[in-house]
């Protein structure tokens, strides 16, 4: 059963109809508002990636190491 409007006589007044890339809506968002640099959100994202830029290292380190202890005089 289709959706039934009580007002079907909807209308809008539009300007102008413009496609944009991907690309050009992000640095468009960027020039409207600006990402803060000392809000809460933005310490998150920081903290994720130290994080795991910490948790790769340490396994990047684990997997050169590997073959050096499996030698018996190591």
């Amino acid at each position: 059963m289709p959706l039934r409007l009580a007002n079907t006589n909807l209308q809008a007044d539009v300007a102008e109809v413009k496609v944009v890339a991907g690309s050009e809506a992000y640095n468009e968002a960027l020039i409207k508002e600006a990402p803060p640099l000392w809000h809460w959100t933005t310490w998150k994202l920081f903290g994720c990636l130290l994080l795991g830029c910490f948790a790769q290292t340490m396994v990047s380190d684990l997997l050169l190491l590997k073959p050096a202890t499996a030698i018996a005089t190591f």
